[in-house]
């Protein structure tokens, strides 16, 4: 995975969780109140759709 690909997928999940909101990446901290949090099982749905379709996109646009 490329670091424009990792950072789209920050930016799909920052959308959708807000627990993730201004964290910039998605790295362990080693810390549990940085690592671990709570998430509405829509916000991860909406997170994975997105991550989903945007991978769909990216594999139409290689296969052209």
């Amino acid at each position: 995975m490329t670091s424009k690909e990792l950072q789209k997928l920050v930016e799909i999940a920052e959308k959708n969780i807000p627990a993730l909101e201004g964290r910039g990446e998605l790295e362990t901290h080693n810390t549990d109140g940085e690592d671990f949090f709570e998430t509405a099982v829509w916000s991860l749905k909406a997170t994975l759709i997105e991550a989903y379709e945007l991978g769909k996109k990216e594999g139409e646009k290689c296969s052209k």
